[in-house]
């Protein structure tokens, strides 16, 4: 015989919310637990409590595997982004970002441009992570050379990452809640600009302000030409590294899966790096190496 569903007060599911969060806290500070540990305890603690409310362990386990089939997609997008900013970097993709973008982008006009890249990037991949790990290592790179503030510009980087990632029909986070939510995706994204698009327009305006106060003087020609030289040296620079992020941006126009789409442009820059490899060796490309 079926139990009767009880409906949780407001106060029932405030306790239990925090009880969960002190447990959790707790395990990490107090006791240094991992948070796998930690979460799998908050669970069996919270049974009791679920059960109280008439349901039973089978509807309890078809919940969470209702929850997991959701999250499988934004945890297959990480993965992917992982191999894409690898294959990016050794493939010589980031260094021929920087080494271009070093010589061409205004060192006053830097930041908000920096914004703007990163947005769309973002908006047309879907991932934050991925644009950081790409073109904003690249940017970060160029504001190294230009001598610019390193804070503002991973600011600026970060700021138009999230921001293009969360307007993105293709980002795994804003997909994920609009299906845990049962709304329609565009409506979702349509709703958030309500109240990003201003923040938005305010950081662009800071970054802009902050660009002209900083960007006046630019690097010096010294610090520019030992990046440009060190970069020229020791990657496959020119136009073969940027055909995977044609690929990439082709794929996503066409309305493929990011995954594959990601994936694609993960292979493909790996065979670069592969080919390249028996004309000039490369270094280990870190922020540190400039």
């Amino acid at each position: 015989m079926n139990k009767e569903i009880k409906t949780p007060s407001i106060w029932y599911s405030i306790i239990i919310m925090v009880m969960i969060i002190v447990l959790i806290m707790s395990g990490i500070l107090v006791f240094e637990a991992t948070i796998e540990l930690m979460l799998l305890i908050a669970l069996m603690v919270t049974i009791p409590f679920i059960s109280y409310l008439g349901f039973s362990y089978k509807q309890l386990q078809e919940a969470m595997l209702s929850m997991m089939s959701k999250a499988l997609q934004p945890s297959m997008i990480v993965l992917v982004v992982g191999a894409m900013i690898g294959a990016w970097l050794i493939s010589g993709t980031v260094p021929t970002l920087i080494y271009y973008g070093i010589q061409t982008i205004s060192p006053g006009y830097f930041f908000v441009t920096a914004l703007l890249f990163c947005t769309i990037v973002s908006l047309s991949t879907g991932t934050s992570w991925g644009t950081m790990g790409t073109a904003g290592v690249a940017l970060m790179g160029i504001s190294h050379g230009l001598e610019l503030p390193a804070g503002m510009s991973a600011g600026a980087i970060i700021s138009g990452a999230y921001f293009g990632d969360k307007i993105s029909p293709l980002s795994d986070s804003t997909n994920l809640a609009a299906a845990i939510m049962e709304t329609d995706l565009m409506d979702h994204v349509k709703h958030m600009l309500w109240t990003t698009t201003p923040a938005y327009i305010l950081t662009a305006l800071v970054f802009l302000f902050l660009g002209l106060s900083y960007g006046q003087d630019g690097g010096s020609l010294s610090n520019i030409d030992t990046m440009t030289d060190f970069l020229s040296s020791h990657y496959n620079l020119g136009w073969t590294p940027m055909i995977p992020v044609i690929v990439v941006v082709v794929l996503l126009i066409m309305s493929k899966p990011p995954i594959t789409s990601i994936f694609i442009g993960a292979a493909i820059a790996g065979i670069i790096a592969i080919v390249s490899a028996s004309r000039k060796p490369w270094t280990r490309f870190t922020m540190a190496t400039l």
